[in-house]
């Protein structure tokens, strides 16, 4: 199974349809006819592999994403953010991302920072868990990728957290790093 075009995402705002049958619909085309989610992992699994991102301890239940036995390291995902740029749809992923103080779960987060307009992300919350994973530029114009994945019951700092980091990721600038080295 190979990926020739990426279809628009719909808005990440709450309101999105569970891709657990989208899930369901890679099982099916690729062959199977029943339990077409165990299929569908498993050939999820084999093109992450195919592409050199590690899936030993990845653990994909549903395609929502919001199944609490799904396991992703956010060095996983930044290898798969990294590689889903340089296929043919990875620009067209990238621009389906929310956009920091623009659009999306990312609307109301960053203001008035370097990173809004700037860092594109997609978010994720469950109870005692937050992530935010995605893309931005440096000041100095280099684009960074990125993966923040938190587990404990203070969601709500972890989102600051998350809020400092990528706005820290915008900030960045080597050339203002190495006037302290001189």
């Amino acid at each position: 199974m190979s990926f020739s075009s990426f279809p628009s995402l719909p808005s990440a705002d709450g309101k999105t349809k569970s891709l657990v049958s989208a899930l369901e619909s890679v099982g099916a085309a690729a062959g199977g006819q029943k339990n077409t989610g165990k299929v569908a992992t498993e050939t999820v699994k084999r093109i992450l592999s195919n592409h050199g991102i590690p899936v030993d301890g990845i653990c994909i239940l549903d395609g929502s994403g919001l199944c609490r036995k799904n396991l992703f390291s956010a060095s996983v995902q930044t290898m798969l953010l990294n590689r889903a740029l340089k296929l043919p749809f990875g620009q067209d992923y990238k621009n389906s991302l929310s956009v920091a103080g623009v659009d999306g779960t990312l609307k109301k987060r960053m203001l008035g920072t370097y990173a809004q307009s700037n860092l594109r992300a997609k978010t994720g919350t469950l109870r005692n868990t937050s992530a935010l994973s995605g893309y931005a530029y440096t000041r100095d114009g280099e684009q960074l990728i990125f993966s923040i994945i938190s587990n404990g019951p203070s969601v709500g700092e972890y989102k600051q957290l998350e809020n400092r980091i990528g706005e820290a990721i915008a900030n960045f600038s080597y050339a203002s790093s190495l006037k302290g080295t001189q």
